[in-house]
């Protein structure tokens, strides 16, 4: 698999943007990883990194069920993920590869560059 990278930009004690160090990649299991970012706080603080210090402290923690999370999760060639309702809104984009879904017995093939939008009720 892929090492995505999640890249934040923070500002220096000058008011200069700057790059922070990135969290690791983190495998779910040998076949499927993922890398989140998270704000719990409604509306997120900025002020003095706190919004970065707060998802720090849950990186490598089990995904939060509350506040904004952005997931970016791999999948290998030949791997599944079977189809499930969630208590969220979730939105699927598919940068590369072929998804084939299955929905009451009709298989749909999705190629390259193709979103697959999942919506379930909040």
């Amino acid at each position: 698999m892929s090492q995505p990278a999640l890249i934040t930009t923070t500002h220096d004690t000058n008011g200069l943007s700057v790059f922070r160090d990135s969290p690791s990649f983190k495998a779910i299991t040998p076949r499927v990883g993922m890398l989140y970012s998270t704000a719990a706080n409604q509306p997120v603080i900025l002020a003095g990194d706190n919004d970065l210090f707060a998802h720090e402290a849950r990186h490598n923690k089990p995904i939060p069920t509350e506040g904004s999370v952005v997931l970016i999760a791999e999948w290998p060639p030949g791997a599944e993920s079977p189809m499930h309702r969630t208590l969220s809104v979730d939105v699927g984009v598919m940068t590369a590869g072929e998804s084939m879904i299955k929905i009451y017995r009709v298989f749909i093939r999705y190629y390259f560059a193709c979103c697959i939008i999942c919506i379930s009720p909040c």
